[in-house]
């Protein structure tokens, strides 16, 4: 058995027809360096509060409060002599100032007390507000001020009492898309150009882009708003980036040299490696990684010979293997490999492969490693794709998307019991790889951007697709990139208009379609050439 094997899959279309081997890969885009980033003005602070003013009281005069009046004798000292009330007369004036004064001071103590706390208070309704407005994020406009008394999480540099700032500026884009220039996507398949990862404690999602002075740059997101501005972790790069985080307190962030070679930079217990480390090799398409929380890292890229290569760190070895060089997993690929990192349901580690590879017309092949019976042949071979295929790893499933030949979307899947399925058309008119994430046990959800340049959506539930694609907007110059944020929240990132990040969110729930949602825009200059291997 070769290892293209084709693994006793029917054909039962053109997207189950084995492909023949075969050259023909695109020459690479060059990157121009460009000018550095802008520096990203910090968001204006909530306006102070400031105490209501108190006018002073003015003592009135006395005969406003009645005419004074004279006790009668109490009837048990009837007949006895009337005590003198002259001395009260003449000090009564004396008597309601001091009570005045004294009013006032009380006034002036309540007022110094009360207005912090409804500060303060105000303050804990706008925390709240961030959860409860705009599918689950903050307003457009809310920016919150923290006061010395709070303390938020933040970044390299993080400021705990500076104002943190909204989760990006509203924003919006013309229909049809007018007075922008053309989208990078625009006549090919355009490539996932961001990369993400995070952090359980505190719950941090880290977002990495290349910027257009070819190096890494990167923001935190955190409490669902941004916790820091982009900053720069330097490096002059050819790729665009990929992340993953392989325990809590660590992350790491990949990407192609200049020289071809990869290199990786590590944030471990809120601190980044001063240096750009490098893994070595003669890269031909953008690192791919992902890590499990157990101290086991991979990465994989596609060699000058279109064979794909494999790194891995071991908690073991505590260090990058195999020792000295790349393994070498074989094959002929045409596209990016694409890899997912598992743990199945009997708690055995599993990592899968997808590439697109063969002659003309590259099918999807799949490769699959589990730490009971180390790697599987290759296995597929079908159908007819362009750009990067994608793919979703779960416990005992993995699915796999990619843009046919026809623009389409195509799906398949495996499953431990039944092996791989046919590919089936989900129809549209793509011009992006696709992003797809596992949003709950028994849901997909799967976006590209269309060829009006717009955000698409459609979505599986119960092994049930929606069946139409939901526009969501936007204007693209990458592929989207989808961030499960948190339980109930769903940020989708992409490239827009002039390199600047831009992003919307949805509120995960029961039903196929999202619904409408706002855009905002989030600063940043990032490239929009890119570094791919095969044709677009």
């Amino acid at each position: 058995m070769s290892q293209w094997e084709g693994g006793g899959i029917e054909q039962a279309s053109p997207y189950d027809r084995p492909r023949a081997q075969g050259p023909g890969w695109s020459t690479l885009p060059e990157v121009a360096p460009a000018p550095s980033l802008p520096e990203v003005a910090p968001a204006v602070n909530l306006p102070e509060v400031v105490p209501e003013i108190v006018p002073d009281i003015v003592p009135e005069d006395s005969a406003k409060f009645g005419p004074a009046t004279t006790p009668q004798a109490d009837s048990h000292q009837r007949g006895a002599t009337k005590p003198r009330l002259g001395w009260l007369r003449r000090r009564r004036n004396r008597i309601i100032l001091a009570v005045v004064v004294a009013v006032l001071i009380i006034i002036g103590i309540v007022v110094g007390v009360v207005v912090p706390l409804t500060g303060r208070k105000r303050l804990v309704i706008q925390k709240i507000s961030y959860f409860t407005n705009n599918h689950g994020f903050c307003t457009p406009t809310d920016t919150v001020s923290l006061s010395s008394g709070d303390s938020q999480g933040g970044g390299e540099g993080a400021n705990p009492t500076s104002a943190l700032p909204a989760f990006g500026t509203p924003t919006s884009f013309p229909t049809p898309a007018s007075g922008v220039p053309a989208s990078a996507c625009q006549g090919t398949v355009c490539p996932q150009m961001l990369a993400s990862t995070g952090l359980a404690n505190p719950a941090t999602t880290f977002l990495f882009g290349r910027g257009s002075d070819s190096s890494i740059w990167y923001r935190e997101i955190g409490d669902s708003l941004w916790q820091t501005e982009w900053k720069s972790l330097g490096g002059t790069f050819l790729s665009q980036p990929a992340a993953a985080s392989m325990r809590d307190g660590r992350v790491d962030v990949f990407a192609i040299w200049a020289d071809q070679s990869a290199r990786f930079k590590t944030f471990l217990n809120g601190t980044w490696d001063t240096e750009w480390t490098s893994l070595g090799g003669a890269c031909t398409s953008p690192p791919v990684a992902c890590g499990v929380p157990m101290d086991n890292m991979d990465v994989m890229v596609a060699g000058t010979d279109h064979a794909v290569y494999h790194k891995f760190y071991d908690r073991n070895i505590t260090d990058w293997g195999p020792a000295g060089d790349w393994e070498n997993l074989k094959g002929w690929v045409s596209s990016s490999p694409q890899i997912g990192c598992a743990t199945n349901s009997e708690g055995v580690r599993r990592l899968d492969l997808v590439a697109y590879g063969g002659g003309q017309e590259y099918g999807m092949y799949f490769k699959m490693w589990n730490a009971t019976s180390g790697w599987d042949v290759w296995r597929g071979g079908v159908g007819a794709y362009r750009g990067d295929p994608t793919l979703v790893s779960t416990a005992d499933r993995v699915d796999h998307f990619g843009i046919g030949t026809d623009a389409a979307i195509w799906h398949s899947s495996w499953t431990n019991a039944e092996g791989h399925t046919n590919a089936a058309s989900l129809g549209g008119t793509f011009q992006s790889a696709v992003s797809a994430i596992a949003t709950g046990a028994s849901r997909l959800d799967v976006l590209a951007v269309g060829n009006d340049t717009r955000l698409k959506h459609k979505a599986q539930m119960n092994g049930t697709w929606g069946t139409e694609w939901e526009d969501l907007g936007g204007y693209f110059n990458s592929a989207p990139k989808a961030v499960v944020l948190n339980e109930t929240v769903v940020a989708i990132f992409g490239i827009g208009p002039n390199g600047t990040i831009i992003h919307t969110t949805f509120t995960i729930g029961t039903r196929f379609l999202w619904g409408p949602g706002d855009w905002y825009s989030d600063g940043g200059s990032m490239a929009s050439n890119w570094y791919r291997l095969g044709p677009a």
